[in-house]
This record gives C-alpha cells, structure tokens and sequence, in this order.
C-alpha cells in the first residue's frame, strides 16, 4: 500500500512553493551556482534539491587535489585538442580554483600548497624524457594562459623520499584541500540566500509552458520557472545527453605512518593513478584505466584495485613500516570524449552543468558561474 504525503499549508507557503530557480544536485556545482545566481540577482528565489543526506556522487568523495595538470596529462590532451584549446582548458582550470578560493577562505577547506609531483615508473624512460624536454614549452603555455611564471621543474626523488629511479616534475602551483569541508563551508554560504533540501530525491520532470513542475520521491511536489541539472555523473534521467559516462573511482587511506616525510600531490600513469599526504597517511587512488569493470556508475571497492595500490605503495614510496588500508571508499565522476564540461540550455526551461571529467575541485565553481549567467541572461524569470 503506497503512502502519500501531504504538505501542511505552513511547508507549502514556505518550503514546498514556487521558486524562480531549482537546481538539482548539491555538489559544489550546484550550490556554486545558487551562489551565482543570488550573487548577481539579491531578490531571485532559489532552492536546491540534493537527494543525499549530504552530496554523495562525487564532490565529498574525491581525494582533494587542487590541480590544473601534469606535463604528460596535457601533452597527451594536445594528441586530441589544438594548442588553443589546451590554453582554454589550463585557463579554465586555474580560474576555478581561484573562483573557488574567492568564495571559501583556504582555512576553512585546509587548503595547503605543497606543490603537485608527476612520477614516472619503471618502463616509463621514454615518456619521462618527452615529456622533460617540452618543459619548456609548457612553461610558456601555462604562462599564456594563466600568468604564472615557471611552473614545472625537475626534483630529485631524494628531495622527497621516494623510492624512483626517475626525477620528478614538480607543479609549484599545485595545491590539495579537504573536499568535505569545503562542501560544508559552501552549505553554509548557499543556505543564506537558498533553500538547500537533503534526502530529497526527484522523481518525475513535467516541462509546461509557462513554469516546470517537479514531483519528488515522497509525493510532494515544487515548481520553478528555470531548471538546472547540476548532476555530473548521475545525469542518466536525461537521456538526450548521450556523450556522459559514469566512472567510478577508489581512494584509499592508510593508517598513520610515523615517518612520512613527504608532503604534496602525486600523479601518476597521465594522472589515472594519484596519492597525497593526508597529514601521516597516505591517500592513493584511482587506476581505473587498468581495470574493465571501473567503467560503472556505482560505487564499490574491489580487491583488484586495493591490492593494486596497496602494491603500489609498498614497491615505489619507500614506507619501511607495516600499514593498513583504514579507509576505503569510491566516487562517481562523468567523461566524455571531450574534457570540457557540458553547460549548456536543454530546454526552454531547463539548463545543464554536468561531465567534469574528474576536474569537479578546480572547475566546478566556475561551472556554476557560466550556469548563473546562462540562466539569468535569458531575462524570462518572472517576478
């Protein structure tokens, strides 16, 4: 027997009403662009509808790096894309960080620039040295497109304690945050001049001429004039976006290591493999390129990947102690066969902020900024 619930007048007049705007999906792209929209319109009214009880796709369960690219990640995305793009691409990049940084004090998301380090493997000799002799080059390119002057150099694995054969680059620009407690400190600045809904999932969409109406999972039901989807990977209820696929990532944190000596973000593989300080833990993740069955849209922790790292970390990182893996956990990211994001109007009514390719901490602010000014340019909310 299906129960329907029923809004009291008070939750009609007040929360369960009419908006101007609804988003769908709380992440840091959905709440940045709540941010955006009461940022350049005070008096829009605006709600956001987060199915989880707090966000849970992939916004509090990526592994915190701030970071616009290693030398081999952008040099293999110039096989695909013309030197202009990439420009577009590092720009973009490096402006939402600093959007992200405008909008959040770097204290209360424990922002700590240690720098970012691409490490080269065994059998990687000659990717090594292509890609040290275009540093250089890529030097330049990220001065055109950000302003920052001598990014990349080489340091000696000794500098840092790891066990390599090959130097490391170094990105001095790079940084690492903790990605929950920006989502909190994003909460709490959205809240003010939104309505933020937890564990309030969507059920059906229903576009009308005149406004949108949304029933949710309990029965209830909401209305806007503009909809915006900010659901990353889990945008499979619009099916007329076919170049979104969900992938899913393990990150895994060790116990305390009493004499980790190295702090700072780690790629590896063109940045498919990563691992970072947490204090004197490690986080590693990723590898999905190596494994099939990454390719999913749910979360889960599989052996394969756990002893993949957990190998990984015994055989290149020069831990002389016993450690455990005390945290394990996945998230869900959308690809595509371009990097860029999809931000664009779906419909008469609705809009799209989606696919971040794994970039979500650096560009999904300013994702939510485009998103604001799609929406409010077209000048149809009514008042």
């Amino acid at each position: 027997m299906s129960f329907q619930l029923n809004s009291s007048y008070w939750e009609k007049d007040t929360f369960f009403t009419h908006y101007d705007v609804i988003i769908i999906g709380g992440g840091l792209v959905g709440l940045s662009t709540a941010m955006a929209l009461s940022e350049r319109d005070k008096h829009i009214s605006i709600a956001v509808l987060e199915r989880g009880a707090i966000p849970t796709g992939a916004s509090t369960r990526n592994a915190g790096f701030a970071c616009f690219g290693s030398i081999s990640e952008l040099k293999d995305d110039l096989s695909s894309m013309s030197e202009d793009k990439l420009k577009q691409l590092v720009s973009m990049r490096k402006s939402g960080l600093d959007n992200l940084r405008s909008l959040i004090d770097d204290s209360d998301m424990d922002y700590q620039q240690y720098g970012g380090f691409e490490f080269f493997l065994p059998g990687e000799e000659a990717l090594y040295h292509s890609c040290t002799q275009k540093l250089d080059y890529f030097n330049e390119l990220v001065f055109q497109a950000t302003g920052l002057e001598n990014t990349y150099s080489i340091v000696e694995p000794r500098d840092l304690d790891v066990t390599v054969d090959l130097p490391l680059i170094k990105n001095r620009h790079e940084s690492q945050l903790h990605p929950a407690k920006m989502i909190k400190a994003l909460i709490n600045k959205a809240s003010r001049s939104a309505h933020v809904f937890f564990g309030t999932e969507v059920s059906t969409i229903k576009e009308k001429q005149d406004h949108v109406s949304i029933q949710l999972k309990d029965s209830r039901e909401i209305s806007c004039d503009k909809l915006i989807h900010a659901t990353n990977g889990f945008t499979k209820h619009l099916p007329e976006l076919e170049d979104i696929k969900p992938v899913r990532n393990q990150v895994f944190v060790t116990s305390e290591i009493k004499d980790l000596r190295w702090r700072g973000c780690f790629h590896v593989d063109e940045g498919y493999v990563y691992f970072r300080n947490i204090g004197n833990r490690i986080l590693i993740g990723g590898a999905r390129n190596r494994f099939l069955n990454e390719n999913v849209g749910s979360f889960g922790i599989t052996r394969e990947v756990e002893d993949y790292l957990k190998s990984f970390i015994e055989q290149h990182l020069n831990i002389n102690e016993a450690f455990q893996f005390e945290h394990k956990w996945s998230g869900i990211l959308a690809v595509g066969s371009q990097k860029k994001p999809i931000i664009k109007q779906h419909t008469s009514r609705q809009f799209v902020g989606v696919r971040m390719g794994g970039m979500g901490v650096a560009i999904g602010s300013l994702v939510g900024t485009e998103l604001a000014n799609l929406v409010l340019d077209q000048q149809q909310i009514k008042r």
